[in-house]
Order: structure tokens, then sequence, then C-alpha cells
């Protein structure tokens, strides 16, 4: 009953509102309206979350420089084979346990992203000062923690952009990787072809093969 007289007033003070006398978001001006009554201009200088970015920036950039001196020597007393081997076996567990859109057990998003920034923080205690340490560790988690995220957006918004994305990907891993060494920028295409194309082609053809098992054990249904 009190939502329908407040209609009834509003809509009795609407009737005798013109252009010269619209709401406007002032205090000391005595105006036709409702006290509860708010116009479209309300809500304009409405801002969510402010700051809540900023902030975030700042707290990160704050805590990964102060304890890049600690991260740098975690691993410094290990070998750096061990060191190495440890950060690679840590990169294929990230590869393999992440999200590739396919909602199967083994994937997990938590265990690829912890796996890929503790293979970073291994190769860390390799580098010379701490302003290498805090970008080395800044990039990661712009590869393991933002551009997963990213690109799960994209993916729901823009389902066809998945082949496109992974081809800038493929690109971008191959020209920073020839730089440093031709033989495995040639190991990277000559996997990625293989996994790519002729993988996708074994797949295809062994669907031939497939046998199918039926008998009284199944359900029953209408033929």
């Amino acid at each position: 009953m009190v939502v329908k007289r407040r209609k009834k007033v509003c809509n009795g003070i609407f009737k005798n509102v013109t252009k010269e006398n619209t709401w406007k978001r002032v205090l000391y001006l005595k105006q036709p309206f409702p006290d509860n009554y708010s116009g479209h201009q309300f809500i304009n200088s409405l801002r969510k979350n402010d700051f809540i970015s900023l902030k975030t920036i700042i707290l990160y950039a704050g805590y990964a420089y102060g304890f890049s001196p600690v991260c740098q020597t975690l691993t410094a007393t290990v070998s750096t084979d061990s060191t190495v081997t440890t950060s690679a076996f840590m990169f294929l567990v990230n590869i393999i346990f992440c999200n590739y859109g396919c909602d199967v057990a083994m994937v997990s998003s938590a265990l690829s992203m912890n796996a890929g920034i503790f293979g970073t923080v291994c190769l860390v205690s390799r580098l010379s000062n701490r302003n290498e340490v805090f970008t080395l560790l800044t990039f990661s988690v712009v590869i393991f923690v933002v551009w997963p995220l990213l690109r799960g957006k994209l993916l729901e918004i823009y389902p066809t952009t998945n082949v496109p994305l992974a081809m800038c990907l493929a690109i971008c891993v191959t020209a920073s990787m020839y730089p440093l060494s031709s033989v495995m920028t040639l190991l990277y295409v000559a996997l990625h072809i293989f996994i790519t194309f002729m993988c996708s082609a074994l797949f295809v053809v062994m669907q031939s093969m497939k046998r199918t098992l039926h008998g009284a054990w199944e359900e029953a249904s209408l033929n």
C-alpha cells in the first residue's frame, strides 16, 4: 500500500512538472518532487570500486619489490642443474593442468598457476639484482595469473577468438626465442606443428578404429 500511495503522489506531481522545474541535485531549493525521488541524472556521477585497481597495483608493487631479495636467495644454495630441472618440471605441470576450455577432471587452474609461479621463483635466484627479480616476478604474474583470466573472459564474450589468440601467442614466443637460440626455436616450431596438426590428424584417423560394445547390461532404449 505504501508503494501505491507513493506512485500516485509521484504521478500527481509529475503532471505539474515542466521543463523549467526539472529535478536538480541540490538541497537548498524547494522542488515539486517527493523526498524519495531521484532523477535519471542522479547516478551519472556514480563510481563503483573506485581506486580498487590502483590500490591493488600499489600493494603488489610494494610487496613484490620488498620481497625480491628474499625470493632471490631462496634457492641460491641449490645447484643450477637442480634449479633448472625443477623449473622445467613445474612449467610442464603448468602446461598439463592448465585450463584450455575443456571441463575435465585433471584441469586445475590453481595447480597450474602455483606451478608456474614456483618455477619462476626457482629461476630468480640466478639473477644479479633486485630489479631483474622484480621484473621477472611481474612478468610471471602477468603470464600465469592475469593472462588466463583475460583469455577466459575473451572466450566467453568472443568464442571464435581461440584460434587467433593461439596463433598470436605462438608467434610471440617464436620471435622471443629466436634471438636466444635458433635450435630451440626450430624445436619449438616443430613440436608446435606436430601437436597442432599431426596429433589432430592422428586423432581423426583413429576414430575409424573405435569399437563399441553393447549388451544386456545397458539401459533400455527404444529402437
